[in-house]
C-alpha cells in the first residue's frame, strides 16, 4: 500500500509576474514584443480587432532596469508600422489576473 503525503499550498501567498497592457492603435493588425536588451521576440500577436490587450511575462520585466519594445504591424500598408521603446510592465499578483 502506497501512503501519500499532501502538498500544502499556500493560498495567501503572492505569486509576481509582469503585466504588460497594451492600448494598441486601432489600424494595426498585428503587433510583437521585443526583449530591448537581447532582441529576443517574447511575443506576437495579432489584433483581432481588439484594442486592448494584456500579456503576462515573467516578473523580470518590471524592474526599472528591463524595457520592453513593442512593434505595431499595418499589414494593409495603409499605415507605417510604428515602435513603442522602454516599456517597462507593472508588477501584479498572477492569482488575482
Amino acid at each position: 500500500m502506497m501512503i501519500l503525503n499532501p502538498v500544502l499550498i499556500n493560498q495567501a501567498a503572492t505569486v509576481p509576474a509582469s503585466l504588460l497592457h497594451l492600448d494598441v492603435d486601432p489600424n494595426a493588425e498585428r503587433f510583437m514584443v521585443i526583449d530591448r536588451k537581447t532582441a529576443a521576440l517574447l511575443y506576437h500577436s495579432k489584433t483581432l480587432g481588439q484594442s486592448i490587450h494584456k500579456v503576462v511575462f515573467p516578473l523580470q520585466y518590471s524592474i526599472p532596469d528591463a524595457s520592453l519594445c513593442v512593434l505595431l504591424f499595418d499589414d494593409d500598408r495603409e499605415f507605417e508600422s510604428k515602435m513603442a521603446d522602454h516599456i517597462l510592465c507593472d508588477t501584479v499578483d498572477l492569482k488575482l489576473l
